[in-house]
């Protein structure tokens, strides 16, 4: 906010989210289009640009719109990325993905996910040696979508590096994004899990005698160990819990 002088942090992060969510529409728009076709893409980009709660959280400081536009980016890079055989796109496809990890954890995954993609691309041709090899030809489209998705981990972990070496240093232990992964693991692997948030007192209000750095990088690494334990212990409700997670994030929009 300190690049607008005069004006209130609270405006500019709006103004910026208004930015950011009209930015996301064009993303939607541009896969689509690259994908599907003009007709397709613009159904997306009017969905998303009427959608209820894309619409309420541009208008609150709260991080899903920034998350939105660069998980929306870097898939269009990962998209053009293929389709124009540029490395350089793939370099910042993995930038922007570490810039997304660093909101939200989760998206370093994208390139893990993008896989199936990248095997199955049309542009992606064989080697003329393998044609009509059924099983050579699958495990060389295998290896080859695996080199764009080691590059953009590779550069997500170089962005994602700085970060990580700090929380080192400020809490004593390997954090390498965030302090709460830990609790929100446990909050759907334990006992009163029913595939929602809940509260877990029982977890995030140990270690009160320690420095909070140190106590939250404590609490998560107790969050995913008993968490882990847990569902080793509880495979059927596991299963119905995953069901319930998906049931619940398409149930309502929010």
């Amino acid at each position: 906010y300190k690049a607008w002088p005069g004006a209130h942090e609270l405006t500019v992060a709006l103004a910026l989210n208004a930015a950011l969510g009209a930015a996301t529409v064009m993303l939607v728009y541009a896969v689509g289009r690259r994908a599907f076709g003009a007709t397709a893409a613009m159904l997306g980009a009017a969905i998303l640009a009427l959608f209820p709660s894309k619409i309420f959280l541009a208008g609150v400081t709260l991080t899903e719109t920034a998350f939105t536009f660069l998980l929306m980016l870097a898939i269009w890079l990962i998209v053009e990325a293929e389709a124009r055989r540029s490395l350089p796109v793939l370099l910042a496809a993995g930038t922007v993905i570490g810039c997304a990890a660093l909101v939200r954890g989760q998206a370093a995954l994208l390139p893990l996910a993008a896989v199936p993609f990248w095997v199955m691309s049309d542009l992606t041709p064989s080697p003329p040696s393998l044609k009509g090899r059924g099983t050579a030809k699958a495990v060389a489209r295998a290896f080859s979508a695996c080199l764009p998705a080691a590059i953009t981990l590779a550069v997500a972990i170089a962005i994602v590096a700085p970060w990580t070496i700090r929380n080192a240093i400020e809490s004593d232990a390997l954090v390498p994004i965030s302090s709460n992964d830990g609790v929100n693991f446990y909050i759907g692997h334990s006992d009163g899990a029913d595939g929602r948030g809940r509260k877990v007192d029982e977890l995030v209000f140990r270690y009160a005698e320690l420095a909070q750095a140190e106590a939250e990088a404590r609490i998560s690494r107790d969050g995913y160990r008993e968490g882990i334990e847990w569902a080793a212990r509880h495979p059927l409700r596991e299963a119905e819990l995953a069901a319930r997670k998906l049931f619940f994030l398409y149930w309502r929009d929010d």
